[in-house]
């Protein structure tokens, strides 16, 4: 599970002579969760090779004859809440949810 404005890491080697490479997220499109690749160092959204910002969670990158190495896979829930001051304190508005995490699962293949 992911929350707001956090960012998860993965890594996965990928061997020469690759012919390609699949990395698919799924999760609750009531939420923007963001999927990011990069070869050799850590994904995040201004550093990647590839970016998927599509609206909802579901994603998927599809890379033809990637580069042989470490590939660095980035998932960044971009959906957070609005914090509005009272006289009594603070009120979160907005997908609450996000607050408990956002259920998903990220899966790569190759070949």
């Amino acid at each position: 599970m992911i929350g707001d404005k956090q960012y998860h890491h993965f890594t996965i080697d990928i061997e020469g002579n690759t012919k390609a490479l699949d990395v698919i997220l799924e999760g609750d499109n009531a939420y923007d969760i963001f999927l990011y690749l990069r070869k050799g160092d850590f994904a995040f959204k201004r550093q990647a090779d590839y970016v998927n910002l599509s609206k909802g969670a579901d994603k998927k990158i599809h890379i033809d004859n990637p580069e042989e190495g470490t590939w660095f896979i980035g998932i960044e829930c971009n959906t957070t809440v609005d914090v509005i001051q009272t006289s009594w304190g603070y009120e979160y508005t907005g997908n609450t949810g996000v607050l408990n995490g956002v259920p998903y699962s990220i899966e790569a293949n190759w070949d």
